[in-house]
């Protein structure tokens, strides 16, 4: 065997994990389209389970290969089993209801995972091939997948979604051709590829299915629906339909009797579909004094300036003009969007900014006289499960800090949410709300304002008490427009359930005991209702665990109730470790022998395996909100990541045990600094324009990343260290391989419930603690 691997394998590792890593960036926005982005965290789980189960493959399956097979397989086959993934009968609105939806869920997690088998088998049989080379091998591989989550963004913009993977599938093809023994394989390769791009250009390829219960196929059902225009970036897909179905006005006065002006229908990703009338005069009337946003215009003076959050159709940006307002400031999360806004915008005092709404408070001072949080990016809770893992950075304490932060003297901030009995997310609202009036020192019994109206609730929260006239102002709104008022300062009993009734007035009587005794209503409650902080964003988490029975028996018994308020994620978990053990650690067992003499080195590659997956989930979590969207902050955290531990690998080839000890010491401290601070960097730098936020970004990824990086490679020349058996080197390898696979698919839905639990800072914790127990394994190796 000679001293370094051909050039050819390392170039073949390279295409295979850039290949990969770009398939697996790729996955996190189809499934975003496909379901939605809360199903995407599941494709890391997915692709360690993949690469994990590789490594029992070889354990299984010891006779010689060539890594040029699954090379070729992963090519070949990636495009067809996303295919068969899309079109299986899995519902998720069905998934809390019916088993067998788990068991879809299963199969399409499942052959979803096998392209990374193959690309994981690959990887595992030139390491083989080449242990002595563990270092060059190891750098081209996380090289190769650095450049691979950059592709995706150079791809993504010229090409619809399936023709993503049609890219990826001729990336792997380049890998198999190196990879190939000879010239008739490498010709074979060449004429697949030829086959593919003449399928795509002649045929075309398969389109992508959207879950039936997502709002474009539901509104594409009737007949007089039709898709006008759609329009793609890397990040997003924003369609725009003419049909009767957009008539949106949320919380419309049930004395309004009049027209509402024609509206388009906007969709989002496949969903959220929102009407939208254009920004021109004749879109302006007498239906938006009829709305609940009305209030903060109706019988004042026209206000200097106007904040809009979350903007989807631009409702409230409709009352704000019709209200005379001479600036008005609008923030929308969509690039495409607010192009469409201002293509059709007739008002010169409006401006529009797409990046994150506290991004754009961090960068812009204020004031305002009036602040809106758009209702469309409330909607209620589904009964899918995934809610829970739904963030909203304005409505954490910090977030409502930042808002009051920017409210002119006499200004107004409102915030409407549509009702979901029973009510969790309105009550969580409103005591985040008090207390982060009560952190200011501001009475909040004096800045409150709540009223009802049949489907939705309007929180308003004054910079200044309110005054007899301002409450003679909020009476006269509710009484004229039929709403229901639920608190207002000097509130008297007879007015807790006038308007719309019900059966008990259980908001008024929920407000009033937040009031006066929070910890007696979060103690009586059956769900956690309690404010959350930046570091535990998790705005539809409710599941209080002390409360299970008390749950599952208001929701008359049914499950889905349960799942619905948060026990879905460690379900999730639990069966992705099984899997990850069934496929991953049983075939450990077969080697039992040789188990029982490298017990530190299976702790060792357990262990780095789980805190390396730890600190690239905390990293995850943590500069989503910073970089605005998932699929940035998953690629710069892979592929900054990956590119940063490929360096430190190569660094750490060069270096003598005792400076790797002193590696593993650096790297501890830095994750006890990540813990201790990382979050408040990122907030104090988040006003940062796009491309310096990124460049920190990849800072805080690559600072640790460069050390993550040698551990793996320095276990494995270590463990093979003195052993002249070939045979012996290669069980060793694929045992090491198989422990930090299956570390890894525990560790990344672990990940996830833990940060629930406690918050995404305590994950670097949980990551520094692993280390330091593999130190102390890698001293008995």
């Amino acid at each position: 065997m000679s001293n370094a691997p051909p050039f050819r394998m390392l170039a073949g590792m390279f295409f295979q994990s850039s290949a990969a890593l770009m398939f697996e960036v790729s996955l996190s926005r189809l499934l975003t389209l496909e379901l939605w982005h809360h199903y995407a965290f599941l494709i890391i789980s997915g692709a360690l389970l993949g690469y994990g189960s590789a490594g029992s493959f070889r354990l299984l399956f010891q006779r010689p290969a060539r890594p040029f097979v699954p090379s070729l397989a992963f090519a070949v086959g990636l495009l067809p089993l996303f295919v068969l993934a899309n079109h299986l009968p899995f519902d998720p609105a069905l998934l809390p209801l019916d088993p067998w939806h788990g068991g879809w869920l299963l199969l399409h997690f499942l052959l979803l995972a096998l392209p990374f088998f193959f690309a994981g088998l690959t990887l595992n049989l030139l390491l083989e091939h080449h242990t002595e080379n563990a270092f060059a091998l190891y750098s081209s591989d996380l090289l190769g997948a650095a450049l691979g989550g950059i592709g995706y963004f150079l791809v993504a913009p010229h090409f619809k979604e399936l023709e993503w993977l049609a890219v990826v599938a001729l990336l792997g093809m380049v890998s198999a051709a190196c990879l190939a023994p000879d010239r008739g394989l490498r010709i074979l390769v060449v004429g697949i590829a030829v086959g593919l791009l003449a399928v795509w250009s002649g045929w075309g390829l398969p389109s992508l299915k959207i879950n039936d219960y997502k709002s474009l196929p539901l509104v594409l059902q009737h007949p007089e629906s039709k898709i006008i225009s759609t329009q793609r970036d890397a990040v997003s897909r924003l369609d725009r339909l003419e049909t009767p179905l957009a008539r949106f006005a949320p919380g419309l006065s049930l004395d309004y009797l009049g027209p509402l002006p024609h509206q388009m229908g906007l969709t989002f990703d496949g969903d959220s579909l929102t009407g939208y009338a254009p920004w021109h005069p004749e879109s302006l009337g007498d239906y938006l004094h009829h709305l609940p946003t009305w209030w903060l215009f109706h019988d004042t003076p026209a206000p200097e300036s106007v904040l809009v959050l979350q903007a989807l159709g631009g409702q409230e940006v409709l009352s704000a003009l019709e209200s005379q307002a001479a600036s008005v400031t609008v923030q929308t999360d969509h690039p495409l969007l607010a192009e469409e806004l201002l293509r059709h915008n007739a008002f010169p005092q409006v401006s529009v900014h797409a990046e994150q709404a506290r991004t754009l408070l961090a960068r812009n001072s204020g004031p305002y006289d009036r602040i809106l949080v758009s209702i469309e990016s409330t909607m209620p809770a589904g009964s899918t499960g995934m809610d829970p893992l739904r963030k909203d950075a304005l409505a954490t304490l910090e977030g409502l800090a930042a808002l009051l932060d920017h409210l002119a003297p006499s200004g107004l901030l409102a915030v409407q949410r549509f009702l979901l009995p029973p009510p969790r997310a309105e009550f969580r609202l409103i005591a985040t709300a008090i207390a982060a009036l009560e952190q200011r020192g501001w009475p909040a019994e004096e800045h409150l304002g709540v009223f009802r109206t049949l489907s939705t609730l309007m929180v308003v929260i004054s910079h200044e008490p309110w005054s007899l006239q301002t409450r003679e102002r909020f009476r006269k709104f509710c009484r004229n427009r039929g709403y229901a008022p639920v608190y207002y300062p000097g509130i008297s009993s007879a007015e807790l359930n006038q308007g719309i009734r019900l059966p008990t007035p259980i908001y008024a009587e929920g407000v009033q005991q937040l009031l006066e005794d929070s910890a007696g209503f979060h103690h009586a409650s059956a769900f956690d209702l309690e404010p959350l902080s930046d570091d535990r964003p998790f705005f539809y988490l409710f599941l209080k665990w002390s409360k299970l029975t008390e749950i599952h028996a208001g929701f008359g018994w049914k499950w889905e109730g349960v799942v619905e308020a948060g026990l879905l994620v460690p379900l999730l978990f639990g069966v992705v470790s099984m899997l990850g053990f069934l496929l991953i650690g049983m075939p450990l067992l077969r080697h039992h022998r040789i188990l029982g003499q490298m017990l530190p080195g299976i702790a060792y590659f357990f262990a780095i395996g789980l805190a390396f997956m730890l600190a690239e989930m905390a990293l995850l979590e943590q500069l989503t909100p910073f970089l605005g969207k998932p699929i940035y902050a998953l690629a710069v955290v892979l592929s900054g990541l990956l590119l940063a531990s490929g360096l430190g690998a190569g660094w750490g080839q060069t270096q003598e045990f005792r400076s790797v000890i002193k590696t593993f010491g650096g790297l501890l401290g830095l994750l006890l600094l990540y813990f201790l601070g990382l979050g408040n960097v990122l907030s104090a730098w988040a006003g940062l324009e796009t491309i310096p936020r990124l460049l920190v970004a990849l800072a805080a990824v690559a600072l640790p990343g460069f050390l993550m990086g040698v551990p793996f490679p320095v276990g494995l020349t270590r463990l093979v260290e003195g052993i002249p058996d070939s045979e012996q080197r290669r069980i060793r390898v694929a045992l090491a391989w198989c422990c930090n696979g299956c570390a890894s698919v525990m560790g990344a839905t672990g990940a996830i419930w833990l940060a629930q639990l406690s918050g995404q800072s305590t994950l670097f914790l949980a990551a520094t603690l692993c280390y330091v127990f593999a130190l102390l394994m890698l001293k008995k190796l």
